[in-house]
C-alpha cells in the first residue's frame, strides 16, 4: 500500500490533469473532436520534426515580418 506522500501526489496530478481538461476545453472549445485529433497530429509531427530552438531565429532579420525589425 502506498505510503500517504504518494497518495498526496496521485491526488495531485489527478487535480492538474483535470485543471488541463478543462483549459483545454476552453481553449480549443471551437474545434470538433476531429479538429482537435488533426491539431495534436500535426503538433505533434512538427515538435518531432526537429530540433526544437529559437537560437537561429535572432540570425535571420529577413524573416521577420515588416515592421518587427
Amino acid at each position: 500500500m502506498p505510503g500517504p506522500a504518494v497518495r498526496r501526489g496521485v491526488r495531485r496530478l489527478a487535480k492538474a490533469e483535470f485543471q488541463l481538461a478543462a483549459v483545454e476545453d476552453e481553449v480549443l472549445g471551437a474545434l470538433d473532436d476531429n479538429q482537435r485529433e488533426q491539431l495534436y497530429n500535426l503538433l505533434q509531427q512538427a515538435a518531432n520534426g526537429g530540433e526544437l530552438s529559437c537560437s537561429g531565429a535572432a540570425d535571420e532579420p529577413d524573416r521577420l515580418p515588416a515592421g518587427e525589425d
